[in-house]
């Protein structure tokens, strides 16, 4: 998850967005099964990664907190949980959630 301040003027949001996904799109090139699902083998009853290039997750969030308001996250709590998408709803149940998911999180000063 990463979390930017809207006041940076000589990267508004949506050129740090277009940079991140680039950026990710080079890093997970050799790890090209982070963009698979996992699925139940049923011979074994085991979960496998299946290997099907469905895509990495990337979300874009804001949030009306400043970073000062939201605390330290070097602690674990678990009320940041609220603050990181938990599935990506537009791609249906659960067993077709990425195994990789980034989060890009806008806060305010």
């Amino acid at each position: 998850m990463v979390f930017s301040r809207l006041q940076v003027t000589d990267f508004p949001p949506e050129i740090v967005v277009k940079r991140l996904k680039l950026a990710l799109e080079r890093v997970l090139v050799p790890y090209d099964f982070m963009a698979g699902r996992f699925k139940l083998n049923q011979q074994s009853g085991r979960l496998e990664i299946d290997c099907n290039s469905a895509g990495a997750g990337f979300v874009v969030a804001s949030s009306e907190y400043s970073l000062d308001e939201l605390g330290d996250f070097v602690y674990p709590n678990l009320g940041f949980r609220q603050l990181a998408a938990q599935t990506l709803g537009n791609l249906g149940p659960e067993v077709d959630q990425p195994l990789c998911v980034f989060q890009y999180t806008l806060t305010i000063m």
